[in-house]
């Protein structure tokens, strides 16, 4: 599961949802394998790892709709859980 905070709300996505949203995501250069801390992908794992929602700020939340997006472009996302998280994103942005 993958807790999200936007604005005053947690999103939690599934385990399936969440491994395609951040396998979607571009990865930044590793430090040691890992992602560098600080980075969407960081705050990401985690909140993967640790249950506290990712704290993220308007321009990760920004990259979180684009990839979404895309993502529902592409296969047609229907899982609920990411719509819902599509559309608070669209409406913290707007």
């Amino acid at each position: 599961m993958l807790p999200i905070r936007v604005g005053d709300q947690v999103y939690v996505l599934s385990k399936d949802s969440a491994a395609e949203l951040v396998r979607r995501i571009p990865r930044p250069p590793a430090e040691g394998g890992e992602p560098a801390e600080g980075t969407l992908h960081a705050k990401l794992r985690d909140a993967l790892e640790g249950g506290k929602p990712a704290e993220l700020d308007r321009g990760e939340l920004a990259v979180l709709g684009i990839v979404i997006e895309a993502w529902a472009t592409e296969l047609g996302v229907d899982a609920a859980d990411v719509q819902e998280l599509r559309d608070a994103i669209a409406n913290e942005l707007g």
